[in-house]
């Protein structure tokens, strides 16, 4: 355990390391969080008004630096079906600025990468589950020809832009263990594909994610009814189980 929030934020997004990060957007402040928090791997800190986000997002995606980062897609309603958004909103250390937007509108997706080498992927808009992947590259989202083999919502993504993780979820028919990996190759044009690896021990959705393609975390999430202390850890081909959350 750790220290606490100053606000409670459910679906909010965030970035960074275990000793610097950024915590941004969630609810339930209505309509939601514009607060932009600080951690310091002790405290977390509200940071001055400027830095507060432009508009209030939950359940997008994100990636970045404590100091350079960007959150993109969601929601700026709570539970609303119709309010997924293509936003972006890029992040320099002290103040959000608006970007281009997503091609793809869409909430509670995957997202892996840096503030200059984002991807997000998967999600939901606001019925259909989709299985599309972008992007980012400080200035501009581009589709890939890269999809998911299944359109999953509600997944842990971690990694880079050119090796990320996806795993967990849920389709339109179950929650799910699937795990699937990216990797982008520039050698000879744009070439990118995902691959089935090894599926995690306990399906699930909406966890906690941290790591690389080759060394990922994923821990809580969904079901049993109102969440899980599971840890997994992944070696690149398998899952396997660690020490439980506290709560």
């Amino acid at each position: 355990s750790g220290n606490n929030l100053n606000a409670n934020r459910s679906y909010a997004q965030g970035f960074g390391t275990q000793t610097a990060a950024i915590a941004i957007g969630g609810a339930p402040d209505s309509p939601v969080n514009l607060q932009t928090e600080s951690y310091d791997g002790t405290n977390w800190t509200n940071l001055p008004a400027p830095s507060n986000i432009p508009t209030g997002v939950l359940t997008g995606g994100s990636a970045g630096t404590q100091t350079a980062g960007v959150q993109f897609g969601g929601s700026n309603v709570n539970s609303r079906p119709t309010a997924a958004q293509a936003y972006t909103f890029d992040w320099n250390g002290s103040t959000w600025t608006a970007g281009n937007n997503m091609n793809l509108a869409r909430r509670r997706m995957g997202s892996a990468g840096t503030s200059t080498a984002a991807l997000g992927f998967g999600g939901y808009l606001p019925s259909p589950y989709v299985a599309v992947t972008e992007e980012y590259d400080g200035n501009t989202w581009t589709t890939t020809p890269a999809v998911l083999s299944t359109a999953t919502a509600h997944m842990h993504g971690s990694g880079t832009q050119s090796a990320a993780l996806s795993s967990g979820g849920r389709t339109s028919t179950a929650i799910t263990g699937a795990t699937y990996e990216y990797n982008r190759s520039l050698q000879s044009g744009f070439r990118a594909v995902w691959a089935s690896g090894g599926n995690l021990v306990l399906a699930r959705r909406a966890m906690g994610s941290a790591g690389t393609q080759t060394a990922g975390l994923a821990f809580g999430g969904t079901p049993p009814p109102n969440g899980n202390t599971v840890s997994e850890s992944y070696n690149g081909s398998s899952w396997s189980e660690g020490n439980d959350l506290g709560t």
